[in-house]
């Protein structure tokens, strides 16, 4: 990943950038390895256009952090007791941000640490890089190809095994467990709920799976996902009950 920092770097520098704030969520993953659930407590990686990053994290994620980090990190953890504010001001001077261009992603930055943002480094100018991260992830490396083949494998695997024990009576709910059960086992997480739309609820699209059971001749919408190493499939099929007409055939 300290690849994909450099990349990131080089396009910063040509945009003008100083540095990047990155919150919690896909971008973060991508950067540094790690996966922060999105919460109350400010975790924010500070990306300058020079040299190496530092992370604002709670004190209780510094051990994972150091753990799992596929870049190389300065830290600066916070506890619950002073918050975050000295410790973001601190990384914010040491990479000297304050009056500088810092790109966040306008999408995921919440207000509460863009308001801390602002606080650490006073007269940040503070600008959209989404378009710079989204032509930076456009191609894909070797390893992020690969985790994408492996969550259409999960899907697939666990839905053909799902189906093969389906069988009239069943209600959409048990169909979509046993899924989901089947991608758990994989090491995976659904991507989304898991959808079983049956016979007329196939036609809303946004229907969750309920009590409806399999009846001979119901043509049945399948939606779901899998999410590996950060990575997620989605894919929708559609499957008969047994016998069905030549109308429903062709549709």
């Amino acid at each position: 990943m300290t690849d994909r920092i450099a990349r990131l770097q080089e396009a910063m520098r040509a945009a003008g950038l100083d540095a990047l704030a990155i919150a919690c969520g896909a971008n973060m993953f991508y950067l540094t390895g790690l996966d922060f659930h999105t919460k109350l407590r400010l975790t924010l990686a500070l990306i300058p256009a020079s040299g190496q990053p530092a992370l604002v994290l709670p004190q209780m994620e510094a051990g994972r952090a150091t753990e799992l980090a596929r870049a190389p990190l300065r830290l600066y953890p916070w506890g619950d007791a002073e918050g975050p504010g000295e410790a973001l001001r601190q990384a914010a001077a040491d990479l000297g941000l304050a009056g500088r261009r810092v790109g966040v992603e306008h999408t995921v930055m919440r207000v509460f640490e863009l308001r801390a943002l602002e606080a650490a480094a006073p007269g940040v100018a503070v600008e959209d890089a989404t378009p710079l991260l989204a032509g930076l992830r456009m191609a894909k490396d070797a390893e992020e190809l690969a985790a994408m083949r492996q969550a259409v494998r999960v899907i697939e695997e666990a839905l053909r095994a799902a189906l093969q024990q389906a069988a009239p009576g069943m209600t959409e709910r048990e169909l979509a467990d046993l899924w989901e059960r089947g991608i758990r086992a994989a090491g995976c997480l659904p991507s989304f709920e898991t959808t079983v739309a049956a016979g007329p609820n196939g036609a809303n699209p946004h229907h969750s799976s309920g009590d409806r059971r399999l009846q001979p001749g119901d043509l049945v919408v399948l939606d779901g996902g899998a999410v590996y190493n950060g990575y997620a499939s989605d894919i929708t099929r559609t499957v008969a009950v047994g016998q069905i007409s030549d109308e429903d055939r062709r549709i």
